[in-house]
Formats: structure tokens, sequence, C-alpha cells
């Protein structure tokens, strides 16, 4: 829903990106056992990718990306053209010189950065997710074999649990990190939580005063000024 209304909203809001660095970007990207001659940088634009550098990756599998014109705040990649596919995500914001160290078996559980805060609470972010959405899949797959009877209920069960876990997850990190780009993108990711009507409030107007809460708290905490929030990813959001 925050998706489809979203666009619009930017396009007529109007961005404030990023104050100019006059020292640009420089990220530096190492991937072990790399087979690439070259990889691309790419940027998400709400739900698309799209090419921003292009470097050369060495037989060890180093490459730099850098440029003279700082990027927009946003999540970014690193795709790999010999395998057409993205091998992980990481943000830009701020800071824009870090490094990051990784293989291509396990990008994100390998992963090291040198660098934002950030980008190391975002790997973190990424591979909590990972881990849950695989309890879930591995969950369904051992009740699917066993053929039990209750297996629906059973899913289901499971399902719920890794959705508190998750939620859990992200309250916390917002409780704690309140004005991040990541808690930016776990607010588009989730609905707004509506309370029950005040209390000696007509039924028939409880339903209305529910909406209203709806509408009026859908983008808290959401800066529609801010570039960043156009430039992420369906995944996490």
């Amino acid at each position: 829903m925050k998706k489809l209304i979203l666009g619009s909203l930017l396009a007529i809001a109007g961005f404030s990106a990023n104050e100019v660095n006059a020292q640009g970007y420089e990220i530096k990207v190492s991937i072990k056992n790399s087979k690439d001659s070259i990889c691309l940088l790419t940027k998400y634009t709400w739900e698309q990718p799209y090419k921003v550098d292009t470097a050369k990756v060495d037989k060890n599998g180093n490459m730099t990306f850098k440029g003279k014109t700082a990027l927009e705040k946003g999540i970014y990649s690193i795709y790999s053209p010999k395998k057409g596919a993205l091998y992980f995500d990481f943000i830009v914001n701020e800071s824009q010189k870090f490094s990051i160290t990784t293989d291509t078996i396990g990008f994100y559980d390998k992963m090291k950065i040198v660098g934002p805060q950030e980008n190391i609470d975002f790997m973190e972010f990424v591979k909590f997710m990972g881990s849950k959405n695989m309890e879930r899949v591995n969950y369904e797959k051992e009740v699917k074999a066993k053929k039990t009877a209750d297996s629906t209920k059973l899913i289901t069960a499971k399902t719920t649990e890794l959705f508190k876990a998750i939620k859990k997850y992200q309250d916390d990190y917002l409780a704690t990190n309140p004005n991040t780009y990541i808690a930016t993108f776990i607010r588009l990711q989730n609905e707004p939580v509506v309370p029950n009507a005040p209390k000696g409030m007509a039924a028939a107007d409880t339903a209305v005063w529910k909406y209203q809460y709806y509408k009026n708290h859908y983008w808290d905490g959401i800066n529609l000024n801010d570039i960043g929030t156009l430039n992420t990813n369906k995944i996490f959001c």
C-alpha cells in the first residue's frame, strides 16, 4: 500500500538530497573467489536497480568505486555482469568512504565492514531477516516431509512465532536508533498500529475513529523530503 502512494507523494514533495561532499565517494570492495573482471555499483530507485559506476576487478577480487561527486543517499548493490546477479546490498549515506570484504559464498555471513556503523547494523539486519526466512522455509519442508495431518496449523503457528521475533527485533532497533536510515525502511515496511478507540465512544463512531487514526499516522517517522526514502528496495519494505 505504501509503495503505491509513495511515488506520487515524493514527486510532489521534492527532495532534500545529501549535501555535496567535495571529496566524493570511495568504496573499496574485496570479494574472495570472485571470477569477475568488472563489477557494477547499482542503486535502487524504489524497486529497480540502476547502474551508477563500474570498477575493474583484480585477480584477488579487489575493486574500487570512486567519484568526485557524492552519491545520493540510498541502498546500493554490487552487481556481477558475469553472473547476471546482485551480490549484496549496503547503505550509502553521509559517510561515503568505506570498505567491504566478503566471499562469494555467504556474502553477509563472511562480510567485514570498515566504515559507518549504520552499514554494520544493516548487515546484521539482513542476516537476521535472512535467518528467520530460512528457518521458516526449513520448518515448512520438515513438516511437509513428515506429512503431518495438521501441517497447515503448525506452519501458521511457526510463521506467527517468527513474525513476532522479527517485530521485536525491529521495535528494539527503532527504540534505540529512531533517526537512522534503517529506521526509515523499517517504518516503510510496517503499517501503523491502531489502538483501541477511546472509552465511551459510540460503536458507530469507532470504525471512523480508527480509520482517521490510521490515515493520520500512516507516514509517522518517514521523511518524504529525503531522497533515501525513494532509493530503497522492496526486499526491505
